[in-house]
Order: C-alpha cells, then structure tokens, then sequence
C-alpha cells in the first residue's frame, strides 16, 4: 500500500516515494556514476569508527587541520604520505571527525568531478585514500590510462582544476589524501594553495612503543628485550609492533633466534 507511480525524468516506475533532504546529512559517503543517474553518492555509515586503543597519533597536528579550516574561506589540501601501517588512515579519519561535515570517498578517477562538487551547496570533505591507486600514479610516464581504459591524467587535471576554485563556491571543499609513494605528480604538491599542508608519517617513536608492549605483552620481563629486537628493524609500525607482541604471548619467548623466521625485515647493517 505504500507503493506509488514515481515520475524520475519521463521515466515512471511503481515503487516507494524517495526521501528528500534539502541538506546533504553528516556521514560517510562513497561517489559513483551511472549512465542513467549520473553522480551519485552512496551512504556507507553515519561516521568513521576506529576500534581499539590509538597509538602514536599526533594530535598538535590534527588541532592545527581544525583552526586552519576555521579561520580559511577557501579550499585547502592535506597530504598524509608514508609507508602503510604509520597511520595516515586513522589520522584522515580522526580529521574527518573533528571537523564533522559531510564525507565522500573518492575511489574513482573522474574527469568531470568539479561539476557535481560544485553542485553540494555546503562544507565538505574529499577523501583520497591511497591516492596513487586512484589515480594511477607511477613515477615512469605510464599512468596515462589504467586497465579500463579511462584516460588518468585528464582525471588528475579535473581534479587540480576543483582544487583551485575554478568551479566558484562560497563553499569549503577540504581535500584530504593519503599515499604510500613518497612521489606525487608536481602539479598536485607544487602549490601551496592545492595542498596546503604535507605530514610524513615514520617509524613509531619509543614512547609509542613502550605504550603498545606494556598494553599487551603479559609477560612484562620480555619487554626489554622486545625493544632490543624491534630497535634492529628496516620500519617499525604499530601493526608490526602488535604481531610481535601477539607471538611473544603465544610462546612467552623475546629470543631473536625465535623470531628469526617471523615475517619482520631487519636492518641490512
């Protein structure tokens, strides 16, 4: 009985009347496109939630994201680089929280992406996990097209072009990136005005260290000679510190020897 002839452009369907909101809701949403709709986005959660206990997150710099997007008019650009695992996710994540505002993922090269965003009459926040995924960043000349055939560069221009405010908006948009390659086209690093702020993310400090065996480690005696193990590896993340850990406890053991054969990889010298 709830079931009512919908008109969508000359196009009628029988099915249930859709909501209608004058207002984007605060959320997580993921961008898409179909011929038939155009873009459109798709709610994946009301918020970001992150589970467990946060190590080594710097919180001086999440605050300074926070006044800067308080006290600017215009849009600015954020870039988290770094190896995987030193916690670029979590800290997009927790800006994206403080700033409380509409989120959408952009998993898709698009080459008309301003349009639509220039349409979202409101603060938003553009989130580009990985972004060389997303745009088929290589560092030898080959990323013009990726495995369907779409033309990246022109994505990648499009996207430069919405980060400039070419497509007038009294509204912020907050380009929030992450990438593991320590390389990124210049045209996406070379102004200030595009990316405002860049944070490398390295090895944990001992501090961080310290916090995360003594949280899981049940055998506090193996901790010393922990740090000594962990002091000899190539990077040192929170999720390698945790594995350690997990396998210190399975066999109550700190002993190098035993953690020989344990996928870490040692310094060469």
């Amino acid at each position: 009985k709830d079931k009512h002839w919908v008109d969508d452009n000359g196009t009628l369907y029988f099915g249930s009347i859709p909501n209608v909101t004058e207002k984007l809701p605060n959320g997580i949403y993921e961008l898409n496109f179909s011929d038939k709709t155009g873009f459109y986005l798709k709610r994946i959660s009301e918020c970001f939630t992150i589970e467990g206990k946060i190590y080594g997150v710097e919180t001086e710099f999440i605050d300074r994201i926070i006044t800067a997007n308080k006290n600017i008019s215009k849009n600015f650009g954020i870039l988290l680089k770094g190896l995987k695992g030193t916690g670029k996710t979590i800290t997009a994540k927790l800006i994206c929280k403080a700033l409380n505002v509409p989120v959408i993922l952009i998993n898709e090269s698009f080459t008309n992406l301003g349009e639509f965003i220039n349409s979202v009459d409101q603060d938003i926040v553009l989130f580009f996990d990985e972004f060389e995924k997303v745009y088929n960043v290589s560092h030898d000349g080959e990323d013009d097209y990726d495995e369907s055939g779409r033309v990246t560069k022109k994505g990648i221009n499009s996207l430069l072009t919405l980060m400039d405010g070419v497509f007038t908006s009294e509204y912020k948009r907050m380009f929030l990136m992450t990438t593991n390659k320590v390389w990124l086209p210049d045209t996406l690093q070379s102004r200030p005005s595009r990316i405002r702020y860049v944070k490398e993310f390295t090895d944990l400090d001992q501090d961080n260290i310290l916090l995360i065996l003594n949280d899981v480690i049940e055998n506090k005696e193996l901790i010393p000679q922990l740090i000594q193990l962990l002091g000899n590896l190539e990077i040192i993340t929170v999720d390698i510190v945790k594995a350690i850990a997990e396998e210190a406890n399975l066999y109550n053991t700190a002993d190098a020897q035993f953690f020989s054969i344990f996928n870490i990889k040692k310094k060469e010298d």
